[in-house]
């Protein structure tokens, strides 16, 4: 590991979990969720930061889901123990993550303001980014996208 990543520990809710099938020395991607954003125009996260923006030209965004890291190496997997009966005492598997200062940030922010999800990736293959994406009306519906 270098001096310019930042091991991370992420908790896994139950249902949003690996189910076991990640190991240590796995590649994953983490995508989120985001439901309720709005984008301030006309002004960055450190005018927000310091509070020196006074506009409130805001842009309500559609419910969307993106790739938030394409590819991360799992440093450590610990899942909730066992009782006497073989029952999980808790409902969260722990993932070490072996992230870049600026992913950590990200991670932890979308994990604050938005439901985080991860994909096992294959071995040997990296994860891609892929443009975010809203859920189309025609699949709500359940007709075919017009393409």
């Amino acid at each position: 590991m270098t001096s310019s990543v930042c091991p991370r520990s992420s908790r896994c809710q139950e249902g949003h979990d690996d189910n076991g099938n990640i190991q240590r020395g796995d590649n994953i991607s983490i995508l989120a969720t985001f439901t309720g954003a709005s984008i301030i125009k006309g002004t960055s996260v450190q005018d927000l930061v310091n509070g020196s923006t006074a506009t409130t030209d805001r842009q309500e965004l559609p419910d969307f889901t993106g790739t938030l890291i394409p590819s991360v190496r799992v440093l450590q997997v610990v899942n909730p123990g066992l009782d006497e009966n073989g029952n999980a005492t808790g409902d969260a598997v722990t993932l070490t993550l072996d992230l870049l200062p600026e992913d950590a940030q990200n991670l932890i922010l979308a994990q604050q303001t938005g439901t985080p999800y991860i994909g096992l990736l294959p071995p040997g293959e990296d994860g891609v980014q892929i443009p975010a994406s809203t859920l189309p009306v025609q699949l709500l519906l359940g007709k075919k996208a017009i393409v």
